[in-house]
């Protein structure tokens, strides 16, 4: 009998271990369907999840040709997943690093597609979100980026995938530089918006207490870099260090 109950024990004690490892696990990876400039040669970038990214030189630089997705700081600690969390403005919910995806789904090939959206906490915690050799760019290295590419809307048609698979309405980006961009949306005070017509990538450069700066770009409209609300969810694009 006390043969048994050891045995059950060390069962029990098994199925623990693999459900509490389980809840860590980093799942399966999801397939974009991103439209990417195929007769430009893209590298990749591995981040501490397993995710896969397609890079791409511009100028004197290499981005990443897709939005961030990771999940684990480079040490290997969670961020918590609770965007949704966030209402108000001011925000005293968006001081902890933070992650959403967009409406809160669930399925793999939208995430791989359209990355997560991250606050600004997530951006400029010490543990680091970007892959190793990697960096969340500042604000002068995306000016950098658009200068260029020839700067205002000129660069904009450049960085923005081809088409209206993702673009909604009239898109006119021809994606020659490789970048290409998605409208991923935004997270603000309680609501997912603008995923098809709008996106927006934080810096690493903060403007005050309550705003960071960051890389806007609509439809209908050249992209700005402007100051931004730190509690808000916005993809993350990084730059080879």
């Amino acid at each position: 009998m006390n043969n048994q109950i050891k045995f059950i024990l060390s069962i029990l004690t098994l199925f623990i271990l693999f459900i509490s490892c389980e809840k860590d696990e980093v799942q399966p990876q999801g397939k974009t369907n991103a439209i990417f400039n195929e007769s430009l040669t893209y590298g990749t970038v591995i981040d501490i999840d397993g995710n896969v990214y397609r890079t791409i030189e511009i100028g004197n630089q290499v981005w990443m040709a897709e939005n961030l997705r990771v999940t684990h700081f480079n040490n290997g600690e969670l961020i918590s997943r609770g965007l949704i969390k966030m209402h108000g403005y001011p925000s005293t919910a968006g001081n902890e690093p933070e992650y959403g995806s967009y409406n809160e789904t669930n399925d793999k090939d939208s995430i791989a597609t359209f990355g997560l959206l991250y606050n600004w906490a997530s951006v400029s915690d010490s543990r680091g979100i970007a892959p190793k050799g990697w960096h969340i760019p500042s604000k002068e290295e995306w000016e950098l980026l658009i200068s260029t590419l020839g700067g205002g809307t000129e660069a904009e048609l450049k960085l923005r995938e081809v088409g209206k698979t993702h673009w909604y309405y009239l898109n006119l980006g021809d994606n020659t530089s490789g970048f290409t961009a998605l409208p991923s949306g935004q997270y603000n005070t309680g609501n997912f918006y603008g995923i098809g017509d709008w996106t927006a990538w934080w810096t690493s450069t903060g403007m005050d207490d309550l705003s960071a700066f960051a890389k806007q770009s609509s439809t209908l409209y050249p992209g700005e870099i402007r100051s931004t609300p730190l509690h808000m969810g916005l993809s993350i694009r990084c730059v080879k260090d």
